[in-house]
C-alpha cells in the first residue's frame, strides 16, 4: 500500500491518469508492475478503474482500512509509518490544556522523565544537522522518520507516541529559545573551580572516579586497609595531592552552572554552537581592511613553509629528533609564530576573493607555484595533524613515544599491544615536564587547535574521551580508561577479583588476615606501572621496591588507576593554557564530550549527501551526466577513499556535522 509504511522513503502511491487511450493506460500499468517487480512487491499491487481522483483516493483509504491500520489515517493523511496502537494521534481539541497534557506524558501515562527530555533533545540535534537546519526549523516528518527507525531497545523514545513526542519537542524548542537569551548572563565555572585558579593561578585538573572495592563479609576491622605506615606518600609522588584532597570533603555550593552542567544535555548542540560561535566573535581582535580591498592588512603575515624537505619520508628517515622538528611543518610554523601574542591568533581576517576562509596569516609554499587563496591556509594545519599523529619512525628507540614523529602525543597503549579497541586513538604525551620546551610546543599545538576552532577547520585528532571529558570538566573513570588500555584494566581487574576471593575465603575459616601474604599470581607485581610513552613510573617513592600483598593490594589498585585516569595530567595543562589563550575553555562545560570532539574535529565519516546539500554548480547543470556520474563514483568510494578526495579537492580530512557550520561550499 505505501512505501512509507515499509519505513522507507515516502513515495507518490496514486498517479491521476485522464482521459487516456488504452495502450497509453496499459504502458502505464506495466511499468508499474515493472517497478513493483525490482522492488519485490508485486503481490502487494492491486488495480482498479477509477472514474475521478477523488474515488482513486476513496479507494485507496478503503484498503488501508481493510488491512486494520485505518486509525492512521487523519484527514486523507497517513500519521505514522509504524503499526504501533500506543502511537495513534487521539485528540483534536487545540486549546493550551489540550497541549499541556499532550506534552506531560510518554504514552498517556508514564510522564517524561529528564533522562527521556535529553535523549529527545539528542534526536532532534541530529535530525537537525542532517537537514541541514536549526531544531527551530525542523520538519515534523524528519522527527517521525527518526522514531521509526530507533532500534535500541533501551531508547525512552523507543515507544513513545508521536503526536506526544512532537508536542513535547515544540515545548524543548521553546525552553531552548528561553536558553538561548539566558546563557550570555550565566556563569558556567563552579566556584571550587574558580577557587583554584584564584589560589593556585590555574585551573587545568582532571576529575576522576575511582573504583569502590566491596569489603568482604565478617568483622571489617581486622583488615588492615590504607595502612599508609607500610605505604607512606613521597613529596614527588604523581598522585600525592589527589590522595590527600580525597580524604578531605569537598566544597561543592549549590550554584546555577552546576545545575546547567547537569542538564547540558537539555541544550541543543546548535543552540550551544550559536552561542559560542558569537563569543568568538564577540573576542575576535580586529582587524582594519587594506586600502586597496585585494591587498592583505599589514596585520595577516605571510609564513614560508617549506613542505618539500618536510615529507613524512624525509622525516621519518632522519635520527636526531630535534633536526626533525625544525623541519617539520608544525617546527616551522612554531619558529615564525612563537613570538606572537595571543591576541594574533585570535583573529579571523576574510580577505576578497578567499571564499570565506578566515584566517590570521597567510602561507607561502617555498618551491610552490601557489597561491594562498584558502587551501594552502587549511593545508597546514592538515599536515600539522599528520605529523603529531605519525608514529611509524624506524630509527631510533623501541619505546613507542620514539617512534612518534613528534614528542607531543604517543599512541595509546592498545595500539602499541594490539590489544583491544580505539587503536587509531592517540594520547597527550605521559613524559614528565622535564623540557622547557616541550612544554612550549604542546602550548603552542593547543593555541594551533584553538586557530583552526575559530577558523572552522575541523581538524583530524584522534582523540579518546581521556581527553575531551576532562575538557568539558565531566569525570574520567576506569570505563574510559578500558577504552585506550585494555591490558591494564584486565590486570586490575584479575588483582581485584584474586584479592576479594582470599579475603572471603580467611573470613570464612576465620582466619586472621595475613597482610604480608603474597600470592603466586602477584609475584611480579610492585607499586610501579609503565606509562603509555613506554617509561617506568613509581607509584609512590620506592615504589618498584614494594611488592603487592594482600594487606595493600587496594591502595595498588586505587593508586594505579589514579595515576593511569591522570597520566596526562602535566601535558594536558599546558595544552589547556595554549587552549584558552585563543578560545574560550570557560564554555567547553556547555558541551558533553562527544559534541566537543565534533566542534573541534567534525564528523569522521564522509557523508556524500552533505556534500552534495552543500555544493555549488558553476557553468555545468546539476542534471548533466558528468554530474550524475561524479556522485556516483563519489558513492562507490570507501571512507578513506572520500578523505583523499577531500584533501586533494578542499584541503581539509573532515567535514563538519552541520552544513550551517560550512563557511565555503563545494563546487563543480
Amino acid at each position: 500500500i505505501s512505501e512509507k509504511m515499509r519505513g522507507g522513503s515516502e513515495e507518490v502511491m496514486l498517479t491521476e491518469m485522464h482521459n487516456s487511450p488504452p495502450e497509453q493506460r496499459e504502458t502505464a500499468l506495466q511499468e508499474l508492475i515493472s517497478a513493483a517487480v525490482t522492488a519485490g512487491i508485486q503481490d502487494r499491487i492491486k488495480w482498479t478503474e477509477v472514474n475521478s481522483l477523488d474515488e482513486g483516493v476513496q479507494f485507496w483509504e478503503d484498503q488501508v482500512r481493510s488491512i486494520g491500520m485505518g486509525e492512521y489515517l487523519v484527514d486523507g493523511e497517513f500519521l505514522s509509518e509504524r503499526p504501533n496502537s500506543n502511537r495513534e494521534r487521539q485528540s483534536t481539541d487545540d486549546s493550551f490544556s489540550a497541549y499541556v497534557s499532550l506534552a506531560s506524558t510518554i504514552d498517556g501515562v508514564k510522564p517524561w522523565s529528564v533522562e527521556a527530555d535529553m535523549q529527545l533533545v539528542e534526536l532532534l540535534s541530529k535530525c537537525a544537522s542532517k537537514d541541514g537546519v536549526t531544531p527551530q526549523n525542523l520538519m515534523a516528518s524528519s522527527l517521525v522518520k527518526a522514531l521509526g527507525e530507533i532500534e535500541s531497545e533501551t531508547s525512552l523514545l523507543k515507544t513513545v507516541r508521536l503526536d506526544k513526542a512532537i508536542a513535547r519537542a515544540a515545548l524543548l524548542r521553546v525552553a531552548n529559545q528561553v536558553f538561548s537569551y539566558a546563557l550570555p548572563y550565566i556563569n558556567v565555572n563552579l566556584p571550587e573551580e574558580k577557587l583554584r585558579n584564584d589560589t593556585l593561578g590555574s585551573d587545568s585538573k582532571i576529575d576522576f572516579q575511582t573504583t569502590t572495592l566491596p569489603l568482604p563479609d565478617g568483622d571489617k576491622q581486622r583488615i588492615g586497609l590504607s595502612n599508609y605506615s607500610k605505604v607512606e606518600l613521597g613529596q614527588n609522588s604523581l598522585i600525592e595531592e589527589t590522595l590527600k584532597s580525597s580524604n578531605t570533603a569537598k566544597w561543592s555550593p549549590p550554584c546555577c552552572a552546576r545545575r546547567l552542567r547537569s542538564l547540558r544535555r537539555l541544550l541543543f548542540s546548535q543552540t550551544k554552537s550559536a552561542f559560542f560561535e558569537s563569543i568568538l566573535d564577540a573576542t575576535s581582535t580586529f582587524t582594519p581592511m587594506h586600502q586597496d580591498e585585494y591587498e592583505e592588512p599589514k596585520e595577516i603575515k605571510t609564513i614560508k613553509i617549506n613542505r618539500v624537505r618536510a615529507t613524512q619520508s624525509r622525516l621519518i628517515a632522519m635520527t636526531n629528533p630535534q633536526d626533525r622538528l625544525k623541519q617539520s611543518v608544525f617546527g616551522q610554523l612554531h619558529k615564525e609564530l612563537r613570538s606572537w601574542p595571543n591576541s594574533a591568533f585570535r583573529r579571523s581576517y576574510v580577505g576578497k576573493g578567499h571564499g570565506g576562509q578566515k584566517r590570521c596569516f597567510k602561507v607561502k609554499f617555498v618551491g610552490e607555484g601557489v597561491n594562498d587563496y584558502g587551501g594552502p591556509y587549511r593545508a597546514v594545519f592538515e599536515q600539522i595533524v599528520d605529523e603529531l599523529q605519525c608514529d611509524a619512525v624506524t630509527v631510533g628507540g623501541t619505546k613507542p613515544s620514539e617512534k612518534c614523529l613528534l614528542p607531543l602525543l604517543v599512541p595509546c597503549p592498545n595500539k602499541s599491544t594490539a590489544v583491544g579497541n580505539n587503536q587509531d586513538k592517540f594520547l597527550l604525551s605521559t613524559t614528565p615536564l622535564t623540557s622547557t620546551i616541550n612544554q612550549e610546543l604542546m602550548q603552542f599545538f593547543g593555541k594551533t587547535v584553538g586557530t583552526a576552532v575559530r577558523h572552522n577547520l575541523n581538524l583530524a585528532l584522534n582523540f579518546s574521551l581521556m581527553l575531551w571529558r576532562p575538557l568539558s570538566r565531566m569525570l574520567v573513570s576506569r570505563s574510559h580508561l578500558e577504552a585506550i588500555d585494555t591490558l591494564i584494566v584486565s590486570n586490575l581487574k584479575d588483582v581485584s577479583k584474586l584479592g576479594l576471593d582470599l579475603e572471603s575465603k580467611m573470613f570464612s575459616e576465620k582466619d586472621d588476615l595475613d597482610g604480608s601474604f603474597r600470592p603466586d599470581e602477584w609475584i611480579d607485581l610492585n607499586f610501579s606501572t609503565h606509562l603509555p610513552d613506554g617509561t617506568r613510573w613509581s607509584l609512590i617513592p620506592g615504589g618498584s621496591e614494594i611488592a603487592v600483598t594482600l594487606g595493600n593490594w587496594r591502595d595498588y589498585i586505587r593508586l594505579m588507576e589514579e595515576c593511569h585516569l591522570q597520566q596526562s595530567a602535566a601535558m594536558y595543562k599546558v595544552f589547556k593554557d595554549g587552549l584558552s589563550a585563543v578560545v574560550p575553555v570557560e564554555l567547553f562545560p556547555l558541551f558533553t564530550a562527544h559534541e566537543l570532539e565534533q566542534l573541534v574535529s567534525g564528523n569522521r565519516q564522509v557523508d556524500v549527501d552533505f556534500i552534495r546539500r552543500c555544493t555549488e554548480y558553476e557553468d555545468i547543470s546539476p542534471d548533466s551526466d558528468a554530474v550524475r556520474f561524479f556522485w556516483e563514483v563519489l558513492n562507490e568510494m570507501d571512507n578513506d577513499e572520500r578523505t583523499e578526495f577531500l584533501r586533494f579537492v578542499w584541503a581539509r580530512s573532515r567535514l563538519p556535522v552541520s552544513a550551517q557550520e560550512l563557511s565555503i561550499n563545494f563546487k563543480l
